[in-house]
């Protein structure tokens, strides 16, 4: 009897630790196969999580992309706009020069043909009157003598006042005169500060008119047009 209790016994244990162990080998199994159920369901909601986080920033760079592509387009249209418009004012600019250009020139011919006419026309009056007029008239009516001073002036033209005398017509030439009184008249002393006896004790200043030199004093020798009164000194 105590054999068989024994036995029953080891057979007991040998059940109780065959269970244990399968017990414990299907709790293993069965966490093992939750933790490959878990991973399998994790590791697409990462991936998606992260295809998500590509797409937006995708989506991000093609709309500043798209942005991008907007502002230039909107400049280089603008830019062709001001190009366009400024070739347009240069053309009309142009048109407006070559329009001026090719009306100037009938203008300048106009005025050059004008010119012409005026050169043409109005010297060949003028030249004629002046010439065969004017200067006849003028040589005709001059009332001159022709004065001569030694050492001052030859043949200077003095205009007659009437009642003129070689004293005066010497006065009139501008020359400086020093003269004094006498019982014959005037004495011509010196002229341009050269005086009598300065050349010896018969040196002085004497007169002709018209290559004769007269026996009276110049203040009463009268003279006419186109008389040549000469002053000389004599040593």
């Amino acid at each position: 009897m105590k054999r068989k209790n024994k036995s029953r016994l080891a057979a007991i244990l040998v059940i109780s630790m065959v269970t244990v162990l399968l017990a414990f080998g299907m709790a293993g199994c069965s966490s093992s196969t939750e933790q490959a159920a878990e991973e399998p369901g994790t590791a697409p909601a990462a991936e998606q999580s992260v295809e998500k986080e590509a797409n937006a920033a995708s989506q991000e760079e093609t709309t500043e992309a798209a942005a991008k592509a907007s502002e230039t387009t909107g400049t280089t249209k603008a830019q062709e706009q001001t190009t366009a418009t400024t070739k347009a004012a240069e053309k009309s600019t142009t048109k407006a020069k070559k329009s001026e250009a090719a009306k100037k020139p009938a203008h300048a011919t106009k005025t050059a043909k004008d010119e012409k006419k005026s050169t043409t026309k109005k010297p060949t009056k003028n030249t004629t009157k002046k010439a065969t007029k004017k200067p006849t008239t003028k040589t005709t009516q001059a009332n001159v003598c022709y004065v001569t001073v030694d050492g001052y002036c030859s043949g200077k033209s003095v205009s007659l006042q009437g009642g003129d005398t070689a004293y005066s017509v010497l006065k009139q030439s501008g020359a400086s005169v020093s003269a004094e009184k006498s019982q014959y008249g005037l004495y011509v002393k010196g002229i341009n500060g050269r005086f009598e006896f300065d050349e010896g004790p018969a040196s002085g200043w004497k007169y002709s008119v018209n290559g004769s030199s007269p026996s009276k004093s110049a203040d009463k020798c009268s003279v006419s047009k186109g008389d040549v009164v000469k002053w000389y000194y004599v040593k």
